[in-house]
C-alpha cells in the first residue's frame, strides 16, 4: 500500500520545475519593481544638445546631461504629440525625461546660467525635475 505522503520521482521533478519557474518569474517581477522604485538623481557636469526636427522622431531636440556614470536624455516632444512617461534604466544609471518642446529655451537658459544643476527622476512616480541645487537669494543670478 502506497503512503499518501510520498511522491514518486516524476511528481517531485514536476513540483521542483514549477517552483523554479515561480521563483524565476518572481525574481523578474522583483527586478522590475525595484527598477521602478529607484530614483535617478545627479548633478550635471556636462551636456550635449542635438537639434533633431526629423519627421521620424516625436521630439525636436535631445539634451543629454551627464555626470559619469549617470546620464539622462531630456527629449523635447513636438507640439501635438503625447508626452510619454519618464523612465529609469534597470541599473538606475540612466533615464529618459520627456518635456514639451516649448520648454527647450527655458531649460537651456537654466543649464547655461545656473550651476550646479540637478536632474532627478523620482522612483515610483517617475516625476522628473531640473533644478538649481542650492538655495539662492532673490535678485542674484
Amino acid at each position: 500500500m502506497k503512503n499518501k505522503n510520498t511522491i514518486n520521482r516524476r511528481e517531485a521533478l514536476t513540483m521542483l520545475g514549477a517552483a523554479s519557474a515561480v521563483g524565476v518569474a518572481g525574481a523578474a517581477f522583483t527586478s522590475e519593481a525595484s527598477a521602478q522604485s529607484s530614483s535617478l538623481a545627479f548633478t550635471v557636469r556636462t551636456y550635449r544638445l542635438f537639434i533633431q526636427p526629423n519627421p521620424q522622431y516625436s521630439w525636436s531636440a535631445r539634451l543629454i546631461v551627464k555626470n559619469a556614470p549617470y546620464q539622462c536624455s531630456l527629449l523635447f516632444i513636438k507640439t501635438g504629440n503625447n508626452i510619454p512617461q519618464n523612465s529609469i534604466s534597470v541599473d538606475g544609471l540612466s533615464g529618459n525625461f520627456y518635456l514639451p518642446e516649448n520648454m527647450l529655451e527655458s531649460v537651456m537658459e537654466l543649464i547655461r546660467r545656473e550651476a550646479p544643476i540637478r536632474v532627478t527622476i523620482a522612483g515610483g512616480s517617475l516625476i522628473g525635475t531640473i533644478a538649481n541645487e542650492q538655495d539662492e537669494e532673490p535678485g542674484n543670478s
